[in-house]
């Protein structure tokens, strides 16, 4: 017999090697030093227009990218303080539904050319107007006014307090327990087979936790739209 790997994130396996080897290789180039979790979302709304065109998950980099570098800026501007961080994009939630949102790896502090500046504090009010703004002129930048600006002016009126970003500080003890967590969403199966409660032939039932209030839902869906969202 000859051992053979799947070399694919559907395997438990070969997801689980990869996702240690990639936890060290990102270890590697960190500061050794705190850092935080950031998750940059975006409304239902949005959600069509990415899974149309693939090519634009890449504003969400940019977009949370200038989004920490413009608040660094503005708010440590004579100390010209320089931001530190890792991102990885997410294209699904709990339900396996179609939801893409940044995973950030953020150092808690900022670099200079002569020192390095500890913070604590992140403004979440901040980061969302500014993530909501700059991505949205992004898209209607890719997308061109006269198909944008309606979808643009209306979310500016329903969202008042910009697209949701969570920044709180870390509750991992150590830098590799947060590189742990985030770098499984890169190679993990969407869903670990014991959330899979039943299969009878035609449907599938299975349950998650649903992240805005933290109750359990069972779903049960057609063995095709399970494989879909899969």
């Amino acid at each position: 017999m000859v051992p053979n790997t799947y070399k694919t994130r559907f395997c438990s396996s070969c997801s689980n090697k990869y996702n240690e080897d990639r936890a060290i290789s990102i270890f590697s180039k960190l500061f050794k030093w705190r850092h935080r979790h950031v998750v940059f979302t975006i409304p239902e709304d949005l959600r069509g227009i990415f899974q149309n065109n693939r090519k634009l998950l890449n504003l969400l980099f940019q977009a949370s990218a200038i989004t920490i570098k413009y608040w660094f800026k503005e708010k440590y501007k004579k100390y010209n303080l320089i931001p530190a961080f890792i991102s990885v994009l997410h294209t699904y939630g709990r339900a396996l539904n179609w939801n893409p949102h940044i995973h950030m790896i953020l150092l808690d502090g900022g670099i200079s050319k002569t020192n390095f500046k500890n913070i604590d504090f992140f403004s979440y009010a901040s980061f969302r107007k500014r993530f909501m703004k700059v991505l949205l002129d992004l898209l209607e930048n890719e997308l061109g006014k006269n198909e944008f600006r309606q979808i643009k002016n209306d979310l500016y009126r329903r969202y008042k307090d910009g697209f949701y970003v969570y920044a709180p500080k870390s509750l991992y003890k150590s830098i590799k327990g947060l590189l742990k967590y985030v770098c499984k969403y890169l190679s993990r199966p969407v869903m670990a087979e014991s959330r899979i409660l039943d299969y009878d032939g035609t449907f599938v039932t299975f349950w998650y936790q649903r992240h805005t209030d933290n109750v359990i839902v069972i779903e049960k869906i057609h063995a095709y739209e399970f494989i879909h969202r899969f």
